[in-house]
C-alpha cells in the first residue's frame, strides 16, 4: 500500500497541496537531522553558486501580500544574506503566467536587504520531454520569468524523486509514487486532454490510440501539438518512418474520413525532390507514399508539405502531419 496513491483516491482534485506540504515537511525534517534531502533540494533549486546555507528558516505556504502564499520559502540570515522561494505544480495545467514574476517582486519587498530568487518545481522541464516541450505550459510560463531573473532554476518531481533519503520509509512511498504514478499520469493526461483538436476531427476514440502511441516513442502533445525532432531516430530511421506512418494510421480509421473520395497530390516532384535527397529521406518517402496506399490521402505544399485526408465535414481535407524543413514534424496544430 502507498500512502500517497490513497490520498489521491480520496482527494483527485485537490492532489497538488498534499505534495507541496509534504515536500516542505521533508525538507524541515532533514534540515534538522540526516541533511541529504535538504542539500540535494537546495541544489536542485538554488542558483548556480549559492550555497547550502549553515542555518536555514524554512516555511510552507510562505504568507505574501494581498493574500498570496509561496508554497516553499527557505531563508539564509548568515552572510551573504538570501531567500529562495519554490513554486510547486504537480500538473502542468496548474501553472500560471506572472505568478513567478509576482512571487519574486512580494519576496523581495517582503526581504528588501535579501539577494531573492524563486525557482520552479513542476512535472516536466525542458530537458524532460525531448520533442515539443516548447509547446508545455509550465516551460512557457518558465522561459518568461526568465526575462527578469536569468539564473533561476526550473526542476522536476522526476529530479525529486531521484534523491537518496534512506532513512525515512514515507519518503521511499513518494518516491515510488512520483516514478510510477505522477509522472504517468501527468504525460497521459497532457496527451488526452490537453489537446482537443484532433478529438474535433477524428472523434475521441482514434486521437487516443494515436496519441497512446506516440507515447510508447516518448512523444508527447503540448498545447499546440507535439514538434517531432528526427534527429532523435536517426540511428534507424527507417524503423521509425515505418512505426509513425503505422500510427498515423490509427486517424485514417476514423468514422470521419471520408474513405469513398479519390484526391490527387498537390506536391511535385520537383518540390519533393529536397526531402527525399535529405538525410532524414526514409522519413519523407514514407509519408509522401501514404497518398499511393491511400487514395483519400494527398500530399500538399510547396516550401514545405503536408498530409492531408479527405473529410465528411471538410471540403478541403484536414491535415495529419506537416514537414517544418527536413528535420521536423509537427502533429496536431491548432488551425
Amino acid at each position: 500500500m502507498n500512502i500517497f496513491e490513497t490520498i489521491q483516491r480520496a482527494q483527485p482534485h485537490r492532489i497538488e497541496p498534499f505534495h507541496s506540504q509534504f515536500l516542505a515537511d521533508a525538507l524541515e525534517e532533514s534540515r534538522k537531522g540526516d541533511c541529504s534531502l535538504f542539500e540535494a533540494v537546495w541544489n536542485l533549486a538554488a542558483p548556480e553558486g549559492w550555497e547550502v546555507p549553515l542555518r536555514p528558516k524554512l516555511s510552507a505556504e510562505k504568507k505574501l501580500e494581498d493574500g498570496r502564499r509561496i508554497d516553499v520559502c527557505i531563508e539564509s540570515h548568515d552572510p551573504p544574506k538570501r531567500v529562495l522561494g519554490i513554486e510547486v505544480k504537480t500538473t502542468d495545467d496548474s501553472a500560471e503566467h506572472g505568478q513567478l514574476e509576482q512571487y519574486l517582486d512580494d519576496l523581495k519587498r517582503k526581504y528588501p536587504d535579501y539577494d531573492v530568487r524563486v525557482s520552479y518545481l513542476t512535472p516536466f522541464n525542458e530537458q524532460q520531454l525531448g520533442d515539443g516541450t516548447e509547446l508545455i505550459h509550465a516551460v512557457r510560463v518558465f522561459e518568461k520569468f526568465r526575462e527578469v531573473c536569468p539564473d533561476a532554476r526550473h526542476f522536476t518531481w522526476g529530479d525529486v524523486a531521484k534523491i537518496s533519503w534512506d532513512d525515512n520509509e514515507l519518503w521511499k512511498q513518494h518516491q515510488v509514487y512520483v516514478l510510477e504514478s505522477m509522472l504517468p499520469q501527468e504525460k497521459h493526461r497532457m496527451n488526452s486532454e490537453r489537446n482537443r483538436d484532433l478529438a474535433h476531427f477524428f472523434g475521441e476514440k482514434q486521437p487516443q490510440l494515436f496519441w497512446k502511441a506516440l507515447a510508447a516513442k516518448d512523444i508527447y502533445a503540448g498545447n499546440n501539438g507535439v514538434v517531432i525532432e528526427l534527429e532523435r531516430f536517426k540511428e534507424d530511421l527507417q524503423a521509425f518512418a515505418n512505426y509513425f506512418t503505422g500510427v498515423l494510421e490509427h486517424l485514417l480509421k476514423s468514422d470521419m474520413v471520408s474513405r469513398d473520395a479519390q484526391k490527387d497530390d498537390k506536391f511535385s516532384a520537383e518540390l519533393r525532390a529536397p526531402f527525399l535527397n535529405s538525410q532524414y529521406a526514409e522519413v519523407h518517402k514514407a509519408l509522401i507514399g501514404l497518398s499511393g496506399r491511400f487514395p483519400y490521402v494527398w500530399i500538399e505544399g510547396e516550401g514545405r508539405y503536408g498530409v492531408r485526408v479527405a473529410h465528411k465535414e471538410y471540403s478541403s481535407g484536414v491535415s495529419l502531419v506537416t514537414s517544418l524543413g527536413y528535420d521536423r514534424l509537427v502533429v496536431g496544430q491548432r488551425r
